[in-house]
């Protein structure tokens, strides 16, 4: 697990970063992407984390006609499927102590892994694994009969729920400063896959983006709000909507408005979700 460095404004000329003009950035030697400060994360150093390679930082966020993607760009979804597989502790062992609080940032390597690592005590300390990603509780539970997605934007995660059980949970980023992602009860009004986004700004306007492909989305508000999965974006979680370094050295920030997933949970839960199915969004924590 890792924790977010704050970003610290530097003087000088204005740097392109995902589609808006941002200030120009430095990292003191002391603010650097670590563990968190306890010494079972050192553990983890042991088992090598293979960060997928950087790649462009723009949001795809609202989408302006969204149209079907060539093949030849389609993630395949046996890449990420987990249609029938939940990404949360499936199963407890008292003995394997995980570093940290639940809720923590989430980098792109630790999400291409359904599981959580830890360490038995002892002398040395031995690495162990729990199934699923460590998940924080939810800010309250979906009584309604049916299938239900609540999205906490102070927590900056999602969890879905059928009949009132928790089946599935997942780090999200959601909308930036000035494009916040609403907040209220929605309902899925459309599934797409293997589809492009298109920015409804114009080319110039600090929030244009360039066309991006977009694996699973779910529309849940009109003008273009969806859940979708955001394949180049590294870091979901607490924190993620604001601006913050990443572990490949680049600075990235929250959405358009839209609600991003990492690709194995959009997978997931495109699979899930029907059309009607209830989406409630919460600044609650």
């Amino acid at each position: 697990m890792w924790t977010l460095p704050p970003v610290h404004e530097a003087q000088g000329a204005a740097a392109r970063c995902g589609g808006i003009a941002w200030p120009a950035w430095s990292l003191p030697s002391s603010a650097v992407w670590r563990p968190a400060r306890s010494a079972l994360v050192v553990v983890t150093f042991t088992l090598t984390l293979h960060l997928v390679g950087a790649v462009a930082e723009s949001d795809s966020g609202l989408a302006a006609g969204a149209q079907a993607a060539p093949s030849a760009h389609h993630t395949a979804a046996s890449e990420y499927s987990v249609a029938t597989q939940s990404l949360l502790f499936g199963v407890t062992d008292p003995t394997c102590i995980v570093a940290g609080q639940a809720g923590q940032p989430m980098t792109r390597a630790e999400l291409s892994r359904p599981y959580t690592l830890g360490v038995r005590p002892g002398e040395y300390g031995t690495p162990c694994v729990l199934p699923g990603w460590h998940t924080p509780a939810p800010p309250s539970v979906p009584t309604q009969h049916g299938k239900v997605i609540l999205v906490s934007l102070s927590q900056q995660w999602l969890w879905a729920f059928e009949d009132s059980k928790l089946v599935f949970a997942t780090p999200v980023a959601t909308g930036r400063e000035h494009l916040r992602t609403p907040t209220g009860v929605y309902q899925v009004m459309s599934r797409s896959a293997d589809i492009v986004f298109h920015s409804p700004w114009p080319v110039g306007s600090p929030y244009y983006y360039a066309p991006e492909h977009i694996n699973y989305a779910l529309l849940f508000r009109a003008g273009g709000f969806y859940i979708h999965d955001a394949p180049w974006r590294e870091v979901f979680g607490p924190g993620s909507e604001s601006p913050h370094f990443t572990p490949s050295g680049g600075v990235e920030t929250g959405s358009h408005g839209c609600v991003n997933v990492p690709t194995i949970a959009g997978d997931w839960l495109y699979h899930w979700a029907r059309v009607g199915t209830a989406i409630q969004i919460t600044g609650a924590q």
